[in-house]
C-alpha cells in the first residue's frame, strides 16, 4: 500500500463509526498500552486519559474521536493519542491502527511502550487564575467587532428568545465572543463562569454545530453557573442540566442554575442554596432522572447535617419534575427492534417492556412513568439504596400529558406551542421563578 492509501483506508475507517461504536471502540481497546487508559468508566461512558483524573472526564464522540474536559478539552482522535504516548509519527501511527483493525501492514513498527505512571496525589488542587476584567472587556468587544458571525452562533444558542430577552441576557451574563484563527477550531460564543462572588474562573464557549457543541476552560475552578446571581434571585430557583437551558431561563427573567450536565453532582454548592427550593427540570431521559435523583439523595444528606434547631429555616427543599408521562426515541427504538442495545445500559433488563411503534418508516421506543419507576428501582437496589416512593418518576410533577421526544429540556418547552397551555397559562406557572436586577 501506497502512504496515501494507508491514510485513505483508515480515514474510511474512522468515519463509519458512529458515536455508540466509538464508544466500544474505546472500552474493547483500552488495554492496550499505545492508549494509556487508566480508567474506564462505563456507567457515565466516559475514560480517564490521564493519571491525576480521579473522576472520568474524556467524553467519546463519532468517528472514534474524543475530548478531555480536564486536559486540553479538545477534538482528538486514536492516531493523535497513539503519537502522544508512543512517539511514533503520524503514518506510523495510522499503520498501528490499522494492524488494530485487522489490517495486514507488512513493516515492523518500532517505538517504546511507555511505562506506568505512579500518581502522588496532592491534596491541594491549583486552578488557573480567574480572568483579568480587561480579558472579559475584550470578549465582549469581540461580540460587537465580529457581529455577523456572533449573530449567527447565537441563533442556536438563544432560542425560544426575543431579542430583548438576548440583550438582558448578552448584559448581565457578560457574554462575549471568541474568533477563532485555526480553520480546524470553530468560533464560539463566550460566556465567563462566576462563582458566587462574581469572580470568573473559567467559561463556556458555545457552538451548537460544532463538536462538542460546549467546551469549558481546562484546569479552572468550577462553579455553580448562575450563582453570582443568587443575591437578586427569589426562594424558588430552577435547576437545569446544563449551560444552555440555564442562559435561556435567564434571558427570560427565570432564576436558574447549574452544576454543568446530569452527572455533575451539586453537593459541594449546596450551602449556596440553604433555605432555598430547587425545582430540578431534568431532561427527559434517563440520564437525567438519574442526576436528579442524586441530586434528591445530596440534598436530604446536607438538610440532615445541619443543626437540628436550624433545620427549618436553613433547610432545601426539592421538587423534581418531569416532563412528560412518556418519552419516545426513533435511536432507542432501532436498537432494541435489533437488538444492539448494551448489556451495561440501565434499560437492558427491561428491553422487553418497552413498547415499540412505528412513524414513517422508523422504529419508535416509548418509555412510559411506569417503565421508568422500574428502570429506577433497579438502579437503587443495585447501589444498595432504599426504594422510596418520593424518588420514583410517577412520584414528580408531570408537566405535560402527551408524549414527548427523547431528552426533551426547557428549551423544547420555550420554543413550542403546548397544545392546552397558552402563553399566558406558561408565565403564570413559570412566575414563582422571576427575578429582576
Amino acid at each position: 500500500m501506497t502512504t496515501e492509501e494507508i491514510v485513505h483506508l483508515y480515514k474510511n475507517i474512522k468515519y463509519g463509526y458512529d458515536k455508540e461504536s466509538s464508544w466500544w471502540w474505546w472500552v474493547n481497546n483500552a488495554h492496550r498500552p499505545e492508549l494509556c487508559v487508566y480508567k474506564v468508566d462505563e456507567k457515565l461512558k466516559k475514560l480517564s486519559l490521564r493519571a491525576d483524573d480521579n473522576t472520568a472526564s474524556t467524553a467519546i464522540y463519532q468517528n472514534l474521536s474524543y475530548v478531555d474536559f480536564g486536559g486540553e478539552a479538545r477534538l482528538k482522535d486514536p492516531v493523535e493519542r497513539i503519537m502522544e504516548i508512543t512517539g511514533l509519527s503520524f503514518i506510523e501511527a495510522v499503520k498501528l491502527f490499522l494492524t488494530w483493525e485487522g489490517y495486514n501492514i507488512e513493516e515492523n513498527i518500532q517505538y517504546n511502550i511507555p511505562k506506568p505512571v505512579v500518581y502522588q496525589h496532592e491534596e491541594k488542587k491549583t486552578y488557573k487564575a480567574p480572568y483579568k476584567e480587561r480579558f472579559l472587556q475584550e470578549r465582549v468587544l469581540d461580540r460587537v467587532r465580529h457581529k455577523e458571525q456572533y449573530e449567527e452562533i447565537a441563533k442556536g444558542l438563544f432560542r425560544g428568545c426575543n431579542a430583548k430577552e438576548k440583550e438582558f441576557a448578552e448584559g448581565i451574563l457578560y457574554i462575549g465572543f471568541l474568533k477563532s484563527d485555526d480553520p480546524d477550531f470553530a468560533d464560539r460564543i463566550f460566556i465567563p463562569e462566576f462563582d458566587q462572588d462574581e469572580i470568573p474562573w473559567g467559561h463556556y464557549l458555545y457552538n451548537r454545530n460544532a463538536e462538542p457543541k460546549g467546551l469549558l476552560r481546562k484546569n479552572a475552578k468550577r462553579v455553580l453557573f448562575g450563582s453570582h446571581l443568587l443575591k437578586k434571585y427569589p426562594k424558588n430557583i430552577i435547576y437545569n442540566e446544563g449551560h444552555s437551558d440555564t442562559i435561556v431561563n435567564i434571558a427570560k427573567g427565570y432564576a436558574s442554575i447549574t452544576s454543568g450536565s446530569a452527572t455533575k453532582p451539586i453537593k459541594e454548592y449546596l450551602s449556596l442554596l440553604e433555605g432555598k427550593t430547587l425545582h430540578d427540570f431534568p431532561d427527559l431521559d434517563i440520564a437525567g432522572s438519574i442526576g436528579a435523583i442524586k441530586r434528591r439523595l445530596d440534598i436530604i444528606e446536607y438538610n440532615l447535617s445541619l443543626p437540628k434547631e436550624e433545620r427549618e429555616f436553613r433547610k432545601i427543599s426539592h421538587k423534581i419534575y418531569w416532563w412528560s408521562n412518556t418519552f419516545i426515541s426513533d435511536k432507542l427504538g432501532e436498537k432494541i427492534f435489533n437488538r444492539k442495545i448494551n448489556q451495561y445500559d440501565e434499560l437492558f433488563p427491561f428491553i422487553n417492556q418497552v413498547k415499540l411503534g412505528t412513524y414513517k418508516g422508523k422504529v419508535l421506543a416509548m418509555i412510559d412513568i411506569k417503565l421508568m419507576d422500574q428502570v429506577i428501582a433497579n438502579w437503587l437496589q443495585k447501589r444498595n439504596v432504599p426504594v422510596k416512593k418520593y424518588l420514583l418518576p410517577s412520584s414528580w410533577k408531570i408537566m405535560i400529558s402527551k408524549p414527548r421526544k427523547m431528552g426533551f429540556d426547557f428549551i423544547d418547552f420555550h420554543e413550542e406551542t403546548l397544545e392546552g397551555i397558552k402563553k399566558e397559562k406558561k408565565e403564570r406557572l413559570l412566575e414563582k421563578f422571576k427575578f429582576s436586577i
